[in-house]
C-alpha cells in the first residue's frame, strides 16, 4: 500500500508495475502496510485490475 487519498476514502496497491486503488471503511491505513488481496476483475479494455483486502 503506497498512498492513501481520504477524501474519496481509497488508498493505492501497487504490485510489480501495475496498481490499483482500494476503498477503505474505519480510520485509513498507513503508507507502506503490507497486505493480502485478492484480484475480483481484470477489466481488459481499462486494463484495470480491482482488488478486495483479506485482512
Amino acid at each position: 500500500m503506497s498512498d492513501v487519498y481520504p477524501s474519496d476514502r481509497t488508498y493505492t496497491v501497487r504490485f510489480g508495475e501495475c496498481w490499483s486503488l482500494v476503498e477503505y471503511d474505519g480510520p485509513p491505513p498507513t503508507p507502506g502496510t503490507l497486505g493480502t488481496y485478492l484480484v475480483t476483475r481484470h477489466l481488459e479494455w481499462t486494463r484495470r485490475i480491482l482488488l478486495k483486502p483479506l485482512s
